[in-house]
């Protein structure tokens, strides 16, 4: 059996990966841009996308049941100089087995050899790293390109009984990086300025959702059926909350333990959280409400005078309208409000 899955792997690895993106595209999609670089990504609305320096972008199915991700990384190194054998000898590989290998357990299936593999049509050298977590057979692949004078890395990690939206994901990143015709385009919506008089802010929204506004929330604006789940949230404070990602760290994310206990599934926080094209401090937590499994995204902007706090709350895997409206309200909001004294 494991030489079949290594064969399936060499095989993926070795053939041009050309999916779901040469039929006709029915996805909505969002537009996410890499801090820095003229690099933009139509991603899945409901997908998850955050930056940190070590590990670049990475863009995350988010769905509970068939989690992957995708990363890409603008390296500092110079591609001329740059050894891929021995990056994955003397720095990939040991981080993944301290992760992976412990006193009382090990995970690794396969550490994989380092090899040719085309994806997107371009050709890059990349290692496959196969593991056996909970239940299942992943891999973590690794691949290195050089693209206008750039060492660009991409990270794609998956399982293996389900490899075609990972790949199709991948494939995705790299025509955007190289700004392949292929690559697909952020989804257009026909949006409507919505305004909150009491509270001087306006967004951008579908005028065919039904929304309420009250001065203890905000606007809310309903994907579906007015007063129940998914919508989205709109709300603008009368103070300014410095260091919002350590405000959500130390007093929202255990109010959100304490409210729901045993029912919170699993929470993720964000120090750059990718939305409304501008990365911003982020929450998602995932909770059971009687037989449904609702996810909330919680964003925290103080960059302007005042904190804004947007939620998008929907039921787990049906995230796609709500998002996309989450990334519209983001993008489009203009305050009127007076700077605090």
């Amino acid at each position: 059996m494991r030489r079949i899955i290594a064969l399936f792997i060499a095989l993926l690895l070795a053939l041009p990966w050309s999916g779901a993106l040469a039929k006709e595209d029915p996805v909505l999609r969002r537009a996410v841009a890499y801090p820095g670089e003229d690099i933009t990504i139509a991603i899945p609305a409901q997908y998850l996308a955050f930056y940190k320096d070590e590990i670049g972008l990475t863009i995350s199915a988010g769905i509970d049941k068939t989690t992957f991700y995708a990363r890409v990384k603008v390296m500092p190194d110079d591609p001329s100089g740059f050894s891929e054998s021995e990056y994955f000898e003397n720095t990939w590989l040991p981080s993944l087995r301290s992760i992976y290998i412990g006193k009382s357990y090990n995970m690794v299936l396969d550490e994989g050899e380092t090899q040719r593999c085309v994806i997107a049509g371009r050709e890059m050298t990349g290692r496959p790293f196969r593991l056996h977590i909970a239940g299942r057979d992943c891999c973590d692949l690794m691949c290195f390109d050089r693209w206008n004078g750039r060492l660009i890395r991409y990270e794609l990690y998956y399982s293996l009984d389900d490899p075609d939206p990972a790949m199709t994901l991948l494939e995705t990143v790299v025509y955007s990086v190289t700004g392949n015709a292929l690559a697909p385009a952020a989804s257009r919506q026909d949006l409507a300025k919505i305004e909150a008089p009491d509270q001087a802010f306006s967004f951008y929204a579908k005028p065919s959702y039904p929304r309420e506004y009250d001065v203890q929330n905000g606007m809310t604006v309903y994907t579906k059926s007015q007063g129940l789940i998914p919508y989205v949230i709109v709300y603008q404070s009368s103070s300014l909350i410095v260091e919002a990602y350590e405000y959500m760290k130390e007093q929202y994310t255990p109010h959100m333990k304490e409210t729901y206990g045993d029912q919170l599934v699993n929470y993720s926080e964000y120090q750059q959280f990718a939305i409304g094209g501008r990365f911003l401090p982020a929450g998602r937590y995932t909770y059971r409400v009687q037989d449904q499994s609702v996810t909330m995204v919680r964003v925290f902007d103080s960059t302007g005078n005042r904190t804004v706090v947007y939620t998008a709350k929907y039921l787990t895997d049906e995230g796609a309208d709500t998002m996309a409206a989450l990334d519209a309200a983001v993008a489009g909001f203009q305050s009127a409000a007076k700077p605090l004294r």
